[in-house]
């Protein structure tokens, strides 16, 4: 509805988008791999995910993996 598409046009308005090129191959899943490789591109300080494959990772350079239960509880901490 109309509530999406306005949420759609903010992410939009501020979203940077990225072409991975498949350099990262963390894993053996070429998608996992991709989203990590644009979380890296993107600089993102944590991934937050469900993945299993990706949240054993728990980092990746830089990049903190975590999962979202965990990601909420740490965030929750610091309010």
């Amino acid at each position: 509805g109309a509530d999406v598409d306005r949420f759609l046009e903010i992410i939009a308005e501020v979203a940077t988008l990225f072409s991975p090129s498949g350099a990262v191959k963390a894993l053996d899943d070429e998608k996992d791999d991709l989203v990590i490789e644009t979380a890296l591109m993107g600089m993102a300080d944590v991934l937050v995910t469900g993945d299993r494959a990706i949240v054993e990772l728990k980092s990746v350079g830089d990049l903190k993996i975590e999962t979202t239960s965990n990601f909420l509880r740490r965030f929750q901490k610091k309010r």
